[in-house]
């Protein structure tokens, strides 16, 4: 069987030591990628940091017999991000691919969130993610190679949910970040885009979502394969698309308009919006 990427491709994976960066991280190198992987190994909320994790991931994989380099980066020093890029052109000669798994996981009620869990979520969230697509397109288009950049995401940008405020507007920026990068960046092959995964992983195996679900059902090995087609030659089209999967389904999400209701003129005020308000709200 021909392996998706035995070109020599080179991938990038950050918050690659456990969870769903380690399985896309084993997913590539069983595709033939080499690999360069960053992981601060980090507590969930951030604290802490254990190098170890992230290079006994880096030695399982060189046992499948591909190149795999690993290093503990604090991806929130904009200058560890540049860092992370030019390793893996420095390790490879080239960086293909661009996978971002890494973040952190801290509930709080809206009305007591503290500035300082809201800056760390931002900090690995769309400060992230634009300091990747920044430097990541400059390299690929300075070596005139394509390249895709592939950004995780939460339903709550979508959804809402309760004490996850900060994930919301963490998530929903992103969105509006691949939508916006893919754009700009079509001309030159650049591709920009998302995934929001379901997955068992620390950060919520305690939720409602897995109580009765078979312990090895949706677990992180399941989201790889989608994380990985978008890095991938096959995908050469796809750009600005921000795709979910659980489990066996794999879905899109986009925003939303709903028809809407157009008012004769000058008859708007407050009670004719309020008498109309289920049609205009009607999707």
């Amino acid at each position: 069987m021909v392996k998706q990427f035995s070109e020599g491709e080179a991938i990038l994976v950050l918050g690659a030591a456990g969870g769903i960066g380690s399985a896309v991280a084993s997913y590539a190198a069983r595709e033939g990628a080499r690999l360069y992987l960053v992981d601060l190994g980090t507590a969930l909320d951030g604290s802490g940091r254990d190098p170890r994790k992230v290079a006994e991931v880096a030695g399982n994989l060189r046992g499948l017999g591909v190149e795999v380099h690993a290093e503990a980066l604090d991806l929130r020093d904009p200058q560890a991000v540049v860092a992370a890029i030019h390793h893996c052109v420095d390790a490879f000669g080239r960086v293909d691919a661009i996978i971002q798994c890494a973040g952190i996981h801290q509930e709080s009620p809206v009305q007591r969130l503290d500035a300082a869990l809201v800056e760390r979520t931002l900090d690995l969230s769309i400060r992230l993610a634009l300091r990747l697509i920044q430097e990541g397109s400059r390299v690929f288009i300075e070596s005139k190679r394509t390249g895709s950049i592939t950004l995780s995401l939460g339903a709550e940008a979508f959804v809402g949910a309760a004490r996850k405020a900060h994930l919301a507007v963490a998530s929903g920026a992103l969105y509006g970040l691949i939508r916006s990068a893919a754009i700009d960046l079509r001309r030159w092959s650049v591709r920009i885009n998302g995934v929001v995964p379901t997955a068992r992983t620390r950060a919520n195996e305690d939720h409602p979502l897995f109580r009765g679900i078979h312990p090895g059902s949706l677990q992180p090995e399941s989201v790889a394969p989608l994380y990985l087609y978008l890095a991938s030659s096959l995908a050469s089209e796809i750009s600005g698309e921000v795709l979910g999967i659980a489990g066996e389904r794999i879905h899109a999400f986009g925003s939303r308009e709903s028809p809407g209701v157009r008012f004769e003129p000058n008859t708007m005020s407050i009670r004719e919006i309020a008498r109309r308000f289920n049609e205009i709200a009607d999707f």
